[in-house]
């Protein structure tokens, strides 16, 4: 093979192993430097329920000035640290409501910091008294080094979130990449549209959801019920609340990460996003 050849293809296969070493790289193992890499890494790992109240997770975002979001019902209050925000409009919340920022909704809440190397989402988990503490490092960037999941770990100290006996490097090894389904099929026996179910998948639910054109409420999104039957009820367990209904069919706002449940149970025929309105004829 002349020389000129051989420095080419030399040249192609180094470029193709640092294509797999950007890609594939663990926590520590590679940052990801080129113009290459496209797609955002995200690294999950899952946790027991967090043993503090919704309350002292409330307390602890004022006194670090949060943004904070609590709905009971279908109501929506805002505090930016200490200072209620009676002027703001759920409407217009993508305008103000930034990280770092705390949603919640009775006993779940679900945090949101976005520091400059990574951003950082713990919420409820579709698994039984767990919670999903999802990372995902900031492009190019694409894996977490024993720093990022120190400075994690230390984000997330203040609010007693974590297990106790959890040190940084457990907490390292627990994160493992996280890469949800292009066309992700909901799970068997879950009646449930695959929007709703690509959302509870997604790294960023709010992000996911805008991008989407779901209507989100904090931790809900707007649903349409289908029931079995017009006179079928839904469990208080699943904190459905309801905006409207009429037979079998309701508009309602459903916890996200609930839907799986929802969507099987007996009285549920299907979960689905509402119609889009049509734009209006000129």
């Amino acid at each position: 093979m002349p020389t000129q050849a051989k420095a080419v293809w030399l040249w192609i296969g180094g470029l193709m192993a640092a294509l797999t070493l950007g890609v594939v790289g663990g926590l520590g193992l590679s940052w990801g430097t080129g113009a290459w890499v496209q797609a955002q890494r995200h690294y999950r790992a899952l946790l027991p329920a967090p043993a503090v109240s919704p309350l002292q997770v409330v307390q602890t975002a004022q006194r670090l000035g949060y943004w904070i979001r609590v709905q009971t019902g279908l109501d929506v209050l805002y505090l930016k640290g200490q200072t209620p925000c009676s002027a703001c409009d759920p409407a217009q919340e993508a305008a103000f409501f930034e990280p770092p920022r705390l949603s919640v909704d009775g006993p779940w809440f679900w945090l949101n910091l976005d520091e400059p190397g990574w951003a950082l989402h713990l919420r409820p988990s579709p698994q039984p008294d767990a919670y999903e503490l999802i990372v995902s490092p900031k492009l190019p960037r694409t894996a977490l080094d024993e720093e990022d999941v120190k400075a994690v770990h230390e984000a997330l100290a203040p609010f007693g979130v974590l297990p106790p006996d959890l040190t940084p490097d457990e907490l390292g090894r627990a994160l493992a990449p996280y890469v949800p389904p292009a066309k992700p099929a909901p799970p068997e026996g879950a009646r449930l549209d695959s929007g709703l179910y690509g959302l509870v998948l997604a790294p960023d639910w709010a992000r996911y959801a805008q991008e989407q054109g779901i209507e989100r409420s904090g931790l809900r999104v707007r649903v349409m019920v289908e029931l079995n039957d017009p006179d079928a009820q839904l469990p208080e367990a699943l904190a459905v609340e309801v905006e409207a209904r009429s037979g079998a069919l309701m508009r309602a706002q459903a916890l996200i990460h609930r839907l799986i449940e929802l969507a099987r149970h007996p009285s549920v025929a299907f979960v689905r996003l509402p119609a889009r309105p049509h734009p209006a004829t000129p």
